[in-house]
């Protein structure tokens, strides 16, 4: 029905295993939907990574740069040759299954107010499991961009409306080493809807050596920081050093105080009181619901000790109590 759609397919590598690389090419040229423009954009490999027959496809585009810019680089340089009318991004590790474009396709075209298309999809390698991300409440997931990508759309399965990007003069911000994607979700959710269909279409590989692995840490990364802050800005929250510190931890870590850390949930809620940027009620259950981590995961010895003692019917139930509820529960004064 949709055959005659053009898609613009993105994938960046730097020094990807041959093997992966081959095996995540063969499945873009695999597609049950056939026409597409394929970039494979080589961000300065150490060596030719292009031998393989495969690469002769009469679709394959190669882009070699010059030097080491980082996937955002890489990606933006294909998006200013891209001609589809949908943008699929691939990363040079993965899988897609062969019909993964036909179904984002036929969603994207059914679901014009949609502007982001993921899957749900299959980890395999070092970890094996279906992942499966609910993201249906575009209000409420932009409440959760302002925390951290999480609930996150997997970059690798995403197909984007290219007139979106150029319409609004929208590309991945080259300053970003790590997070382009989460800034990408930012921007974009604030004009259509960003989305995940239930169901599986990609095969994600979890390796030693993938950029994920290697960065993952307790602490925000400066890049995470970079979009949460300006986030932050645009809702006119006024932070002290110690504030924007402390949000630096990633808030699940016992090192952040919860009372510091409720400070800066206040400040969200009457930044926005002002603005009304973010729908009032979706925000007040994302604001609870990092309250409720933050004190499941709390150090402050009153908390933590009666926490501990507690079963699990009884945790729960505290967690779904209101913030000064559980103050008071637990006979604590706050003295920030």
């Amino acid at each position: 029905m949709f055959e005659n759609i053009l898609v613009s397919v993105i994938t960046c590598v730097y020094n990807t295993p041959a093997e992966y690389l081959k095996e995540a090419v063969q499945s873009i040229l695999n597609q049950t939907h056939k026409n597409f423009e394929y970039f494979i954009v080589d961000d300065c490999s150490s060596e030719d990574l292009f031998t393989d027959e495969i690469f002769n496809d009469s679709r394959i585009n190669i882009i070699r740069l010059k030097e080491n810019g980082g996937p955002a680089k890489a990606r933006n340089e294909a998006l200013k040759r891209a001609h589809g009318k949908y943008i699929a991004i691939m990363d040079s590790d993965d899988i897609s299954l062969p019909n993964r474009f036909s179904e984002q396709i036929a969603f994207l075209e059914e679901n014009p107010q949609v502007v982001v298309c993921g899957t749900w999809f299959k980890q395999f390698g070092e970890k094996s499991n279906e992942v499966k991300r609910y993201i249906d409440d575009n209000e409420y997931y932009r409440c959760c961009l302002l925390f951290d990508n999480f609930p996150t759309i997997l970059n690798p399965s995403v197909m984007l409306r290219r007139d979106v990007l150029t319409d609004n003069n929208i590309c991945y911000d080259e300053r970003l080493r790590l997070g382009e994607d989460y800034k990408m979700w930012v921007q974009l959710s604030r004009l259509g809807i960003c989305t995940n269909i239930h169901k599986t279409l990609v095969n994600y590989r979890v390796h030693k050596s993938q950029t994920t692995v290697k960065n993952r840490s307790n602490t925000l990364s400066q890049y995470g920081w970079i979009v949460i802050k300006e986030q932050l800005d645009r809702l006119g929250v006024s932070l002290t050093e110690r504030e924007e510190n402390l949000l630096k931890i990633n808030f699940r870590s016992r090192e952040v105080d919860p009372f510091a850390y409720k400070n800066i949930l206040d400040k969200i809620m009457d930044a926005n009181s002002k603005t009304h940027i973010y729908d009032k009620e979706k925000l007040q259950k994302r604001i609870d619901e990092q309250w409720q981590q933050k004190v499941y995961n709390c150090s402050v010895p009153t908390i933590f000790s009666l926490m501990k003692k507690l079963t699990r019917t009884e945790k729960t139930k505290i967690l779904k109590m209101q913030p000064q509820r559980i103050l008071n529960k637990f006979k604590i004064t706050r003295t920030d």
